[in-house]
């Protein structure tokens, strides 16, 4: 079956749906970019005070936590990109 035997008015609803997933999953990116810069700008706190013979464990621990926001953005970037690009083919197909 597919979108080709359907109604203008029910590809356009489609593809609406479509866009408010979108949508939701930049939100979620923008979120993402948040909590990173969050943790980014505790690390930038903490380094100040940190005397050449404290313990790097807060540091590292900071690292990790931001090496995995960066490890989520990432693989939510590549979810919108996949999306982005398979959204821009239904609109090239919906324009045939």
């Amino acid at each position: 079956m597919g979108l080709f035997n359907t109604s203008a008015k029910d590809r356009a609803r489609h593809t609406l749906v479509k866009a408010q997933q979108i949508e939701r999953h930049a939100i979620s990116v923008v979120h993402e970019l948040r909590k990173i810069e969050h943790d980014l700008e505790e690390l930038r706190k903490a380094l100040p005070d940190a005397a050449p013979g404290d313990s790097l464990q807060g540091f590292q621990s900071a690292m990790e936590i931001s090496e995995r926001h960066i490890e989520q953005l990432e693989t939510h970037l590549k979810d919108i990109k996949g999306k982005l690009e398979r959204f821009r083919e239904h609109i090239k197909n919906t324009k045939q």
